[in-house]
């Protein structure tokens, strides 16, 4: 059974994956085509700049079936409508090709501001003043090698510097982590940045 996975739609926790994958599949059928409306450049109120759908993305711990089979249905659904207007990202693989682990099923800082590297990739324009109608447009980077800026970047910061010392990640002592339930949370308590730096070759 998949109750687990149905605690905010507890309707749904007598199914079986494959039982909850169709209903997964039926729900998609009903939202991606207003969804595609929404987007559509001729009419849709994000026409403009479009859309994204993204995947669920990979953790080194999701090694059940469940998890690629939500995977794969988002992908077999998505592919019979995306367009230039709505885009699909692969975030699973992705997230599989990046070093980092996942943060309790999340992704860590440096995962997220990759994620979003190719997101605004799709939304944002290069080479045009920002200004007016392309408010969005920018000059891109001559650099082609990111670093990753922050105490908390990587999910391996996260869990040195969110177990032990000042800012620790103990559920069971909440006043002395300052407020943090879970390791995501002290993750996103600092500032991390992304900044491209030119080839030194």
């Amino acid at each position: 059974k998949t109750k687990a996975w149905c605690a905010t739609r507890p309707e749904l926790s007598h199914l079986t994956v494959p039982g909850l994958m169709k209903a997964f599949k039926k729900d998609m059928l009903v939202t991606l085509p207003k969804l595609a409306a929404f987007c559509d450049k001729r009419q849709g109120q994000a026409g403009r700049r479009g859309c994204a759908v993204a995947t669920i993305d990979h953790c080194k711990f999701m090694l059940g079936s469940i998890w690629h089979a939500t995977y794969q249905a988002i992908m077999d659904e998505m592919m019979k409508v995306a367009t230039p207007a709505l885009r699909l990202v692969d975030l699973w693989t992705l997230a599989l090709e990046l070093p980092e682990q996942c943060l309790g099923g999340h992704q860590s800082p440096m995962s997220t501001l990759w994620t979003w590297q190719v997101l605004m990739s799709g939304i944002c324009k290069s080479g045009a003043t920002a200004t007016g109608e392309d408010s969005l447009a920018f000059d891109a980077s001559n650099g082609t090698l990111a670093e990753f800026v922050g105490p908390l970047c990587s999910s391996n910061q996260v869990e040195k510097r969110c177990k032990n010392g000042k800012q620790v990640f103990m559920p069971e002592d909440t006043k002395k982590t300052g407020g943090f339930h879970f390791a995501w949370e002290c993750a996103l308590s600092q500032l991390c940045s992304v900044v491209a730096h030119r080839d030194p070759k």
